[in-house]
């Protein structure tokens, strides 16, 4: 039972590490082929992991990362000792434009948007707020 349970958690985090180690969205064949889970196994992870918005399909049904895998892998890069210094450069930089600061990267993969990594809120009454780790057009 216990063998069970982690090869079933083997398994996810090979789909995840398949999907997030592609150079472009991957199709649900080449994870397969690539990790040697068995097919109906391969899609029910597909499904949930694409249900809890770790993963998106494309339009040609190719995986790509998801907005929480986007955020989990954020939230282990961007939370570390340099969140200090980053947030009193971006508070200097708010208030001196009084401004919105943020720090985003592009992404190309599939479409072009960028994510937010960290950024400082104005103090004007009336904001736009984009949480940091979501995707946004560019």
């Amino acid at each position: 039972m216990v063998s069970e349970k982690v090869n079933s958690v083997d398994r996810l985090i090979n789909v995840i590490e398949r999907i997030g180690e592609a150079k472009s969205p991957i199709s649900a064949s080449d994870i397969i082929f690539e990790s040697g889970i068995p097919k109906p196994t391969c899609h029910r992870l597909l499904q949930q992991l694409d249900d809890a918005n770790y993963i998106q399909s494309d339009e040609r049904g190719h995986f790509y990362p998801g907005s929480q895998m986007l955020s989990i892998a954020l939230d282990v890069r961007w939370t570390n000792q340099h969140k200090l210094q980053r947030q009193a450069i971006l508070h200097g930089l708010s208030r001196k434009l009084e401004e919105t600061c943020g720090l985003a990267l592009a992404n190309d993969d599939p479409s072009p948007h960028m994510v937010y990594y960290d950024r400082i809120q104005t103090n004007w009454p009336l904001q736009i707020v984009i949480p940091v780790g979501f995707p946004t057009p560019v």
